[in-house]
């Protein structure tokens, strides 16, 4: 059994919280790693935070650049195959495409964008649903109603 590190030593704490990680990554049950280092599983599950919260937003934004430079790369060769007719080339090219959209935001309708429902075409349950009603109730006057003054009555 392994000895019980007190907290307060920081760097202990991250040679502990690095143990745990790798045990994870390695494949070991939570429950397995509580046995060996002699902790509890919220500290196992509390090392797993720390060990992968950071993620910056600038980080974030330099790995992006990376890979969309390596995407491009290989676009370039992917690409051509495409033209030359491989349907797996054309296929990855239509995929990184994708990628890259959710990536930039590309794929995401402005908020402001709506569709007007005067202009939208309606849908088939719409259709589907004038032409029942139509049938069970007879078909549907547009207008306005007027009173209009019964004979031989006075007001």
């Amino acid at each position: 059994m392994a000895d019980v590190i007190q907290l307060s030593d920081h760097t202990a704490l991250l040679e502990r919280d690095r143990q745990m990680f790798r045990m994870r990554i390695e494949g070991k049950s939570v429950r397995e790693i509580t046995d060996e280092l002699n902790c509890s599983i919220a500290d196992v599950h509390a090392a797993q935070h720390r060990m992968a919260a950071g993620v910056t937003p600038e980080f974030r934004q330099r790995i992006l650049e990376v890979e969309i430079a390596r995407l491009e790369a290989l676009h370039k060769v992917f690409f051509k195959k495409g033209e030359e007719g491989d349907v797996e080339a054309g296929n990855w090219c239509i995929r990184r495409a994708d990628r890259m959209s959710k990536w930039l935001g590309l794929d995401v309708m402005p908020r402001g964008d709506t569709v007007d429902d005067k202009t939208r075409e309606p849908s088939s349950y719409e259709k589907i649903t004038e032409v029942l009603m139509t049938l069970k109730y007879g078909p549907t006057i547009d207008g306005e109603a007027i009173e209009q003054p019964v004979e031989g009555k006075s007001e």
